[in-house]
């Protein structure tokens, strides 16, 4: 996916989804399995419920004519209507599109992907 959509993590993805009337019908170690109806055409997807940056390949495939259908266009309506949390995406783009040192870039990444652990 080109850089006009942002990162998303697999948590974000599911509550933007939920939002647009799609609805959990399972939970799996893998992910979620959501359903939406459109007329007699029933889609399903599987979104990983996780912190992690959802792999560019995998978002492009959750959004495409097999999965939901969504595309990049239908991606950017739902966040313009319903939002994310642009502060953690920005963050993390700037961290990216920074010229930094490989060393830096990773510590600066890790910082900011891993959650700090509770005493």
């Amino acid at each position: 996916m080109s850089s006009d959509i942002p990162a998303l993590r697999g948590s974000q993805l599911y509550r933007l989804l939920l939002t647009d009337g799609w609805e959990p019908i399972r939970h799996a170690n893998h992910g979620i399995f959501m359903t939406k109806r459109f007329g007699n055409i029933r889609r399903t997807t599987i979104v990983k419920n996780t912190r992690a940056i959802i792999p560019s390949g995998t978002l492009g495939a959750i959004l495409g004519p097999r999965q939901t259908g969504l595309g990049r266009a239908g991606l950017r309506r739902l966040i313009s209507q319903h939002g994310i949390r642009y502060r953690e995406i920005v963050r993390f783009w700037e961290l990216l599109s920074r010229d930094l040192s490989t060393n830096e870039m990773s510590l600066h990444t890790t910082r900011f992907l891993t959650r700090p652990r509770r005493s």
